[in-house]
């Protein structure tokens, strides 16, 4: 899952410094590394869970109800924010481009937070599997609006 991914990667700021999760002006990602990224995101979204999943035993997980009113809100910021039909009108971008684009690039590195919190629900708290498949699947809307990019173009059905 990648969450464990993401805690491993910041949790010192050697790792940080030596492996940088998010880019920043100090440690850019490169082309690859952006779309090892989202193939990444993409393989967790299709299925391809290649990543272990934190379980806590039942007895001890969190109350799931004030995580999901959080989550919800940050999908309602996100929407505000955001304009859908503008990210779907997005189809085609290089690496370049998508890197600065005014409106895509601010709302992929807004999906971040976003994924955190849904990665803390399952197997954490109390969460019902249908509601965390609910949940799984407002993000997913909002990823495939944000789309992938591969050779040049947005895919907005991944």
């Amino acid at each position: 899952m990648l969450y464990i991914y993401m805690s491993e990667k910041i949790n010192t700021e050697e790792n940080i410094a030596e492996n940088p999760v998010m880019p920043d002006e100090k440690n850019p990602m490169t082309p690859e590394e952006e779309e090892a990224r989202e193939q990444e995101l993409a393989d967790f979204f299709a299925g391809n869970e290649q990543y272990e999943k934190p379980e806590v035993p039942e007895a001890e997980r969190r109350e799931c109800g004030p995580e999901v009113e959080q989550f919800k809100e940050m999908i309602s910021t996100f929407e505000a924010t955001f304009s859908l039909e503008e990210l779907y009108a997005i189809t085609n971008l290089t690496r370049e481009e998508a890197e600065v684009h005014p409106i895509r690039e601010p709302a992929r590195v807004a999906l971040i937070p976003i994924l955190e919190k849904l990665n803390g629900l399952e197997g954490q708290t109390n969460i019902s599997p249908e509601q965390f498949d609910e949940l799984k699947n407002k993000y997913k809307q909002l990823t495939q609006a944000v789309g992938i990019i591969n050779s040049n173009i947005v895919a907005h059905d991944r």
